[in-house]
């Protein structure tokens, strides 16, 4: 495994997209201004695929400080999924504050290289 290679997935969620835009080591596909009923249910079957399969990664969702889980207007079970079990599930909500700038560096040339 190299050095460039990252295991875990990162999504920053924003009502600022364009401020993100402009930082280098963001990649653009990682940027999102919601989190949907859909989008989240798909988070959750792709680490249920990850888990069984061996590879047991996280998906780190950064939220923006205007942001909160509330405001996304979930479906009630999955709100309760993103409030208190998204742990069990490998998705791992952070403040925007957390965000750590060598793991995106690595994930945006991941992103790079397996989009060809």
């Amino acid at each position: 495994m190299s050095g460039e290679h990252t295991n875990n997935s990162h999504i920053i969620i924003t009502n600022n997209i364009d401020n993100y835009q402009t930082m280098e080591w963001i990649h653009n596909d990682i940027l999102f201004n919601t989190l949907t009923d859909e989008h989240f249910i798909k988070l959750i079957f792709l680490q249920k695929i990850k888990k069984t399969s061996n590879h047991d990664t996280k998906i780190y969702i950064y939220l923006d400080t205007d942001i909160s889980i509330t405001g996304f207007n979930l479906n009630p079970k999955l709100d309760y999924i993103a409030k208190h079990t998204h742990k069990l599930y490998g998705i791992i909500f952070k403040d925007i504050s957390d965000i750590d700038k060598t793991e995106l560096i690595k994930y945006k040339k991941h992103i790079i290289k397996y989009a060809r």
